[in-house]
């Protein structure tokens, strides 16, 4: 085959654009400081790096979801070390009155030190981190517990408190970064176990506890569990005093428990999700939670049990402890029992939010350890190598220049020279 003139021509001005092609695209690479300039210039580098760059996104959200978390939890603990510290110092004081001869002037001077605690823990509980009240659990603005209109005694203010404020802390772990009020400053009463599944319709199973009024006196809490239909009870309760007499006028309604035919979890209650009931007797100054979400459904004997997380309300019993001591009556030892229930509870909820934050600021060092390892994976795929690019922008410079020279000698011929 004859290579022609125009063939040699052709050939060279193809090469030529091709070499100012590739130099033109080193000089844009030097330019930006990356490779890829376009999707088309390496489609697998491209979807590499978006594919990089969404997991660094999400990270990057996750790690500001823990940095937002960190400071709620670590306000968290900072108020309730300061609890830690009050009741410390009034359990003292209640141990040292009740221990000693105390003239009316000692009373009232212990009195105002416990009312002066009693403030101190209410504004504690009241405490708030940017704007948003710790305690009061998803109903964040409005402070979680006050006074009574008459002043006499203290309340929860928000209708719930049980709320769990939640952060998405990585792709499949949610994390719950507060310290639910209802935890701290109500009474829970924790029902676990479980009834029979294969009971027939209309058999019943029983179980009783000790509740406290705000005195720290004892009452009875019985509970009844009367089988309707396949896994639906009927739950009725009362309250009696030490003569089993009833504190209610009228027996509270029943609660209807439907449990999941298949996983025996307790479904709904008085068809909505599980939720605690609020059992509040003011007579009698009697106020807690019924948790029944962790009774189960099983085909076994029924056998309920119920625990509670303290005795009663530490405000409403430093009250009566401060009120007593003003008309010389020095604190009971149920009382004392109530308080130190409280610190108790106390220490416990420090423990469990101070493991949250050490698994949380475990998740941040890993989390901070996959936003560096997807930056330098970006990086390899983006970025250029400054001193290989200066290389190869030399070589193609002198390629680009030796064509010139090239051409000079090539494309000046005419038709004479080969005569």
């Amino acid at each position: 085959m004859r290579i022609s003139d125009a063939m040699m021509s052709a050939n060279y001005l193809n090469d030529l654009d091709n070499t100012r092609t590739k130099l033109d695209k080193l000089q844009r690479q030097m330019s930006s400081q990356k490779k890829i300039q376009s999707p088309s210039d390496d489609p697998a580098g491209t979807s590499r790096v978006m594919g990089y760059q969404v997991k660094s996104a999400q990270t990057d959200i996750y790690q500001k979801n823990i940095d937002s978390g960190l400071s709620f939890i670590k306000e968290t603990l900072s108020t309730m070390s300061d609890m830690d510290t009050s009741v410390a110092d009034v359990l003292q004081t209640i141990t040292a009155s009740r221990n000693a001869n105390l003239n009316s002037s000692d009373m009232q001077n212990i009195a105002t030190k416990i009312d002066s605690a009693i403030n101190g823990l209410l504004d504690l509980a009241n405490s708030q981190y940017d704007g948003r009240y710790l305690y009061s659990g998803t109903d964040q603005s409005t402070a979680p517990v006050g006074y009574t209109a008459d002043k006499k005694s203290i309340e929860i203010k928000p209708a719930d408190i049980t709320g769990s404020q939640n952060i998405r802390i990585s792709e499949n772990k949610i994390q719950g970064i507060n310290l639910p009020g209802s935890e701290l400053f109500s009474t829970i009463v924790t029902q676990s176990g479980n009834l029979d599944s294969s009971s027939a319709v209309n058999s019943t199973a029983t179980s009783s506890t000790q509740v406290y009024d705000d005195l720290g006196n004892p009452y009875t809490l019985n509970l009844t569990y009367k089988k309707t239909a396949a896994n639906t009870y009927d739950m009725t309760y009362d309250i009696v005093d030490g003569t089993n007499t009833s504190v209610f006028a009228t027996p509270p309604a029943a609660k209807q428990l439907v449990f999941d035919s298949s996983t025996g979890m307790l479904q709904s209650i008085d068809g909505k999700a599980p939720a605690m009931t609020n059992i509040t007797v003011p007579g009698n100054k009697i106020e807690f939670l019924l948790d029944s979400s962790q009774i189960l459904e099983k085909n076994q004997a029924a056998s309920v049990t119920n625990t509670a997380n303290q005795k009663t309300s530490i405000f409403n019993t430093l009250i009566a402890i401060r009120d007593n001591l003003k008309n010389g009556i020095a604190p009971t030892a149920d009382q004392e029992a109530a308080v130190q229930s409280f610190y108790n509870n106390l220490l416990n909820k420090e423990s469990k939010m101070g493991n949250v934050q050490n698994q949380m600021e475990s998740v941040q060092t890993l989390l901070q350890g996959k936003s560096s390892n997807y930056k330098d994976l970006i990086s390899s795929d983006m970025d250029v190598d400054v001193a290989k690019l200066l290389i190869d922008l030399q070589n193609q410079q002198y390629v680009l220049e030796t064509s010139y020279k090239m051409a000079s000698m090539i494309l000046p011929k005419s038709l004479m020279d080969y005569l």
